[in-house]
């Protein structure tokens, strides 16, 4: 596996460990609405703490089921790389919202 695709790997978790926090913040200061149907399920019966830690782990799991099929796999290869840019675009309006809205 390539020194790239660990780095893409590793970053995903990264930004998905920060995410996770930076959510519920939102979702309490700003009244944003967690997308994720079953996310917001957890939210709502089992509180924030529980939620942080279902997104980390979430995110941890399908990372590594990315990385287990990436190499024989054109969707997986596909999966981990939009899921990267994903998470970019992700932060960076994480960014803006803590900048303009808190």
């Amino acid at each position: 596996m390539s020194t790239l695709v660990t780095c893409a790997a590793i970053l995903i978790v990264v930004v998905g460990v920060i995410d996770a926090p930076l959510t519920l913040e939102h979702i309490r200061r700003v009244g944003a609405t967690e997308l994720n149907p079953i996310m917001n399920w957890v939210l709502h019966e089992f509180g924030g703490n529980i939620f942080i830690w279902t997104r980390i782990v979430a995110t941890v799991v399908g990372v590594c089921g990315l990385l287990v099929f990436y190499q024989h796999n054109c969707l997986a290869k596909f999966g981990l790389w939009g899921i990267t840019l994903a998470h970019m675009a992700l932060l960076v309006w994480h960014s803006y919202i803590v900048v303009y809205l808190w």
